[in-house]
């Protein structure tokens, strides 16, 4: 197996990561849908196990034009929603009073594109495996529905411990190109696994906390094993302001009925 990895390491050894996302988020009582693009470029290869294949100081091996670029749509359901905020979870709209939970449903949509100057699989090792055909571009779709669970615990008024857990599988799609655009395609069954923490101070001015994401896609091409992981923690610090009050329960706003899909609901 290859790690392919992006962390905070020595350049000298390690290389450069470059990393930009960007994303935007829409909420109803029982429905969060999401839309995300990032693009990393810069990522190394080490080997962790076969070591008749690796070098003699068994250094990583650079990739700084590697880049891959990730586009996805999800929704996520919410079946207890008059309990549990999924709000609070994503950009602390709600902040929740009493410990809750709820059963989450979701779909979600991913492409993702990669390509390189040279071959994304060390040449040693395509050797080695001549079946991933010494690919320069990848591209990748997947389709998932998970089923899971979320549940807040409010430790005090004002602060709460949330955990969530959803599990699913789906249809993904994978073309691998050579430098001269010849493909391998791939067609088969894959499996996802989302984890999430949070610690989160909701107050009446000022919210603050942090949210951690855990993704991971895996499935069998063959013989190959094919791992991807997403992680992802938020530190954040956020103000409320007094005109978003407009959009609470009391409010004129609440008798519109199209509008109270999508209200800002104060606390649970």
């Amino acid at each position: 197996m290859t790690d392919m990895g992006s962390h905070s390491k020595p350049i000298d050894l390690y290389g450069k990561t470059i990393f930009k996302s960007f994303g935007i988020d829409a909420a109803t009582k029982k429905w969060w849908y999401r839309i995300d693009y990032s693009r990393t470029k810069g990522f190394y290869a080490n080997r962790l196990k076969d070591t008749s294949l690796t070098n003699q100081n068994n250094d990583p091996v650079l990739f700084p034009r590697l880049s891959v670029r990730r586009v996805s749509v999800s929704g996520l359901y919410v079946a207890n929603s008059q309990k549990y905020s999924h709000k609070s979870w994503i950009n602390q709209w709600e902040g929740q009073r009493r410990s809750a939970g709820s059963f989450l449903t979701q779909w979600n949509y991913f492409y993702t594109f990669s390509s390189a100057d040279t071959v994304i699989i060390p040449r040693l090792y395509v050797n080695k495996y001549p079946e991933l055909n010494g690919f320069r571009k990848a591209k990748i779709h997947n389709l998932m529905l998970q089923a899971g669970y979320g549940h807040t615990f409010v430790i005090k008024h004002k602060l709460a411990l949330g955990i969530r857990m959803l599990l699913g599988l789906g249809y993904q799609s994978r073309q691998f190109i050579n430098a001269r655009e010849r493909s391998t395609s791939t067609k088969n069954i894959g499996g996802k696994v989302d984890v999430g923490l949070s610690l989160i101070h909701t107050g009446e001015v000022i919210s603050y906390g942090f949210v951690a994401d855990f993704t991971t896609l895996s499935s069998k091409i063959k013989w190959l094993s094919y791992n991807t992981t997403f992680s992802e923690v938020l530190l954040f610090v956020g103000l409320k302001f007094k005109n978003i009050r407009l959009a609470t329960d009391k409010s004129k706003f609440s008798k519109i009925k199209w509008f109270k899909r999508w209200m800002i609901d104060g606390d649970l």
